[in-house]
């Protein structure tokens, strides 16, 4: 038989290593991809897994207030960066469940730092502020806001305005210095003449004794009959009504029945302040940005407190204190000192703006002036009447005042600056318009209660506005079962960083590359910031 013949593949030396280097190529542009896949898929993990911890906020403070805040301390007493961690090395665990990332990727989280952060309460009240302002612009329009600002400076600026305060104690003074120094001219003239009348004795001792002493009775009926004209007459004008008298005396006896009438309807609630927000030492965020805010912020934090706080003229029986706004405005433990501040601070600005209302009206303006010629034109000095002036015009516009503030506890409206139509006050019942309870006209396009105190708050220092609701909400929060609640310790914002580890796939079959890479795989790092604003 012939000899059979054999077929074998062959292949060179130079076609297996040119095989060799197009298959380590392709494995190459394998690894390349999956190096990409890495970048982007730790960033989507590391972002979902943040988002996730965020997602935890503090449930009552939004419900109730409308504010995002992450509970550091995780419903326990105190502030924890290790327990932040944990929870999002549990969220970066969970998302890697994904089997179609997990597989192919072969990547899982190394480390978690925790740089920055920021708390609700940083920036003296500035994170506060922000976090309402950005609540309130989805519900106030820029035009809303700036017409609102207008209005709350115009009331800022009248209770900056104190040249009234003192004008009726100026006015008491320069009477009674008046007075004392007629009563020294008087007692000068007085010596004068009896000097005079001891020559005329003497004189009269040498003429007729019948004469001289008819004469001398003549003179003293007179003088007596001129004195009981002079005492009968000062009865008289102290009879009328003293307007600089009637509000000195009611100064004196200032207390909050003038303005509410009885004490006794009045809240008597207290609360212990030692560990509130606004007095304790509080917890500082690490991150250095304050946030930048405007007056318009302002101004829309001061519509927030009006929106959810409740205040005299709508108590809130169910919360620790009934007058909300006005402890934000004041600050004192209890209803009653609250609302007392309060309305000393809304009569300064009634009284300043009372009083250049009757600057500016002729007539009223010229019934102080005969008002105080009356009072002082004894004098003759027409600088003393020009001060009794002032003085009678403060008493007028603080009693105008009172009243003022009355009309307003009872729901009515007051304007800023009042016209004619709108002065409620004569100066003939003054002391009677006090004690009867009487209140001021309504005016139509007046102010309310709540809009004077928003235009206080303006005066006001964001930190004592933003510590002081913080205040009331960490007393209603831990009052809804969250006992250990505290508002220096709700994240605002937080920049973390993640650290990955990779195993390398496709590398380990190439013959290109670093061996490092083949052996230890790779290292990636994310840097992640989230804010709830």
């Amino acid at each position: 038989m012939g000899k059979k013949k054999s077929y074998c593949g062959s292949i060179t030396v130079f076609s297996a290593l040119s095989l060799m280097l197009v298959v380590s190529f392709l494995f190459a542009l394998l690894e390349a991809g999956r190096i990409y896949g890495l970048s982007v898929v730790s960033d989507r993990k590391t972002q979902i897994a943040i988002e996730s911890v965020f997602a935890q906020y503090q449930p009552k403070l939004f419900d109730a207030y409308h504010i995002l805040g992450l509970d550091g301390a995780f419903a326990g007493e105190e502030f924890s960066r290790d327990r932040f961690e944990n929870m999002l090395d549990t969220y970066l665990w969970k998302n890697l469940q994904e089997k179609s990332s997990a597989d192919f990727f072969r990547m899982k989280p190394t480390g978690i730092e925790m740089q920055e952060y920021q708390l609700l309460t940083d920036g003296k009240g500035k994170v506060f502020e922000e976090a309402v302002s950005t609540y309130m612009k989805s519900k106030m329009a820029a035009d809303t806001v700036n017409k609102l600002l207008l209005q709350y400076e115009s009331i800022s600026d009248v209770a900056a305005d104190t040249q009234v305060n003192d004008g009726v104690e100026k006015a008491n003074a320069a009477i009674l210095e008046a007075k004392s120094a007629m009563e020294e001219e008087a007692g000068d003239q007085s010596d004068k003449s009896k000097a005079e009348s001891a020559d005329m004795e003497a004189k009269t001792i040498s003429m007729s004794g019948n004469a001289a002493a008819k004469e001398q009775e003549t003179a003293r009926v007179g003088s007596a009959a001129a004195k009981e004209g002079q005492n009968q007459e000062s009865v008289k004008e102290e009879s009328a009504e003293n307007p600089l008298e009637v509000v000195m005396k009611i100064k004196q006896e200032m207390a909050l029945s003038i303005f509410v009438g009885s004490e006794a309807g009045l809240s008597a609630k207290k609360v212990d302040l030692s560990d509130a927000v606004s007095m304790r030492k509080l917890q500082q965020g690490t991150s250095e940005d304050t946030p930048h805010t405007s007056l318009s912020d302002k101004c829309r934090m001061a519509e927030y407190i009006d929106e959810t706080f409740c205040d005299y003229t709508s108590p809130a029986e169910k919360r620790k204190l009934s007058y909300e706004l006005e402890y934000i405005l004041c600050g004192h433990n209890s209803d009653k000192a609250n609302l007392e501040s309060t309305l000393n601070r809304l009569l300064l600005i009634r009284q300043s703006a009372n009083f250049l209302y009757l600057l500016k009206d002729p007539v009223k303006w010229k019934e102080t002036l005969a008002a105080a010629t009356s009072l002082a034109g004894f004098s003759g000095n027409p600088v003393v009447i020009r001060v009794v002036q002032i003085g009678v015009a403060a008493a007028w516009a603080f009693v105008e005042s009172i009243l003022d503030i009355r009309a307003l506890l009872s729901g009515d409206k007051i304007s800023l600056m009042k016209g004619a139509a709108e002065w409620t006050l004569d100066t003939k019942n003054i002391l009677s318009s006090v004690t009867s309870g009487a209140k001021a006209k309504n005016c139509k396009n007046g102010l309310t209660y709540q809009q004077y105190l928003k235009g206080l708050f303006l005066l006001e220092s964001v930190k004592k506005l933003a510590y002081r609701s913080m205040d009331l909400m960490e007393i209603k929060i831990r009052e809804s079962g969250y006992s250990y609640c505290r508002m220096d310790c709700m994240i605002r914002s937080s920049v973390c960083r993640v650290f990955w580890k990779a195993e390398s796939l496709f590398g380990r079959m190439t013959v290109i590359g670093k061996k490092k890479y083949k052996t230890e795989g790779y290292e990636i790092s994310r840097t992640k910031e989230f804010t709830y604003a």
